[in-house]
């Protein structure tokens, strides 16, 4: 098992007024094995101080949270990440997912699902998506990986405003891929 810890800061922008500045992050990661179980656990937080002009709006403040848990050839796993007071106020994420993995066959199915509640401009402004996608994985050789993904997405726009009413919108795509590592 081994544990990560990162930090940043970032002194400053040259325009404080115009600039997010003053940034700064710390993450840690835990991964340990442990009689067939797998486990991956992290953690992060970021922050930056608002432009000084105050379009912005407040300091925007970050976290994140997210887990995994392996047993012979299953993985599931989560994460949750919540945003307070950026350009788009305040909003959070989530997402779900399981995959399977027996020799060179790979089968997942992933959810996600995002909400952001107010703008600067006031408008109230409520976005919420959701996305569903499964896929399949294929390793053809040592470094040679095909693989196909469907993917379902929703995504609600509530807003209001002097620009038209919000925009709801969906779709499904059909992603295919090839992986080449030397």
């Amino acid at each position: 098992s081994h544990i990560c810890v990162n930090c940043f800061f970032g002194p400053g922008a040259n325009d404080e007024n115009t600039n997010w500045h003053q940034a700064w992050s710390v993450g840690a990661n835990y991964n340990a094995s442990f009689e067939g179980f797998d486990i991956g656990l992290s953690a992060g937080y970021n922050e930056a101080q608002a432009p000084e002009n105050g379009l912005a709006g407040k300091d925007q403040q970050q976290y994140t949270f997210g887990g995994n848990l392996g047993f012979a050839g299953f993985t599931v796993g989560g994460s949750y990440a919540e945003e307070v007071s950026s350009l788009r106020m305040d909003g959070h994420a989530w997402e779900a997912g399981a995959q399977y993995n027996t020799g060179p066959v790979t089968v997942s199915v992933n959810y996600l699902s995002t909400e952001h509640k107010g703008t600067v401009l006031g408008d109230g402004q409520d976005e919420e998506t959701q996305a569903l996608s499964g896929a399949v994985g294929y390793a053809l050789g040592p470094g040679i990986d095909v693989s196909a993904t469907v993917m379902w997405a929703e995504h609600e726009d509530d807003s209001d405003n002097a620009s038209g009413p919000g925009s709801d919108q969906d779709g499904v795509a059909l992603i295919l891929g090839t992986s080449f590592v030397f």
